[in-house]
């Protein structure tokens, strides 16, 4: 990959994680994980986003199960977005409220389930995009060593 396909692609991507991502933690696709709400798209130690049929109100709270395949929890969720996609489609992005010690665990275990890569709620492996970045690290030391 050129020098300047890799700048777009982190330009770019900057931009997408700006818009979407303004998690705290990282995030696990939840194929894995089973919701009483609706489908799990993807699971943060502090939320997630949920796809369902019927929408929220924002700012409303629900109690929620999670459930994976040895274990599950019981939980509030906050919903803190929703976005609709058709008329029976709506995503929502929530936040676990009144998180303990026992229900974090739960979480990172489902999180765990859901992406064995993810630990305490950071990926674990090295992505593409690290990859781009430390490449676009030795270009500016390079850079610099040769000016």
């Amino acid at each position: 990959m050129s020098f300047m396909n890799k700048f777009t692609a982190l330009a770019s991507l900057g931009e997408s994680s700006k818009k979407e991502n303004h998690r705290a933690h990282g995030r696990a696709n939840a194929d894995a994980v089973d919701c009483d709400r609706g489908q799990v798209l993807d699971l943060s130690r502090t939320g997630m986003r949920l796809q369902s049929w019927r929408p929220w109100n924002e700012g409303e709270r629900r109690t929620i199960m999670l459930t994976g395949v040895h274990v599950g929890v019981t939980l509030t969720a906050k919903c803190v977005w929703v976005k609709k996609v058709s008329r029976f489609k709506h995503i929502m992005g929530l936040h676990f409220e009144g998180l303990n010690e026992a229900t974090s665990t739960v979480i990172r275990e489902l999180m765990h389930v859901a992406a064995p890569n993810v630990h305490d709620g950071w990926a674990s492996h090295k992505t593409e995009v690290d990859s781009i970045m430390d490449d676009m690290k030795a270009i500016d030391e390079h850079s610099r060593r040769s000016a």
